[in-house]
């Protein structure tokens, strides 16, 4: 499975989850570039998603928003 992570974690806080999922490939993603090539094949994402990363998203199972209001998801009709 892989894990697109489409926000900054500190790495003393990603270290502990690494241990705890190692089936799991945590991909950070910090800029635009990499973001829409990691984001083909993901399964996840954790953070915003845009309509561009939802079209080019092939095998997204998964979507985890950052906050409680997710208002956003309306720009990506793709998405919903």
């Amino acid at each position: 499975m892989k894990l697109l992570l489409n926000t900054q974690w500190p790495e003393h806080l990603l270290a502990p989850v690494r241990e705890e999922f190692p089936h799991v490939q945590f991909v950070q993603a910090d800029d635009p570039e990499t973001l829409q090539r990691e984001i083909v094949d993901a399964d996840a994402v954790f953070g915003y998603m845009t309509e561009e990363m939802s079209q080019a998203a092939k095998q997204l199972r998964w979507v985890q928003a950052m906050s409680a209001g997710v208002e956003w998801i309306w720009d990506a009709p793709t998405l919903q």
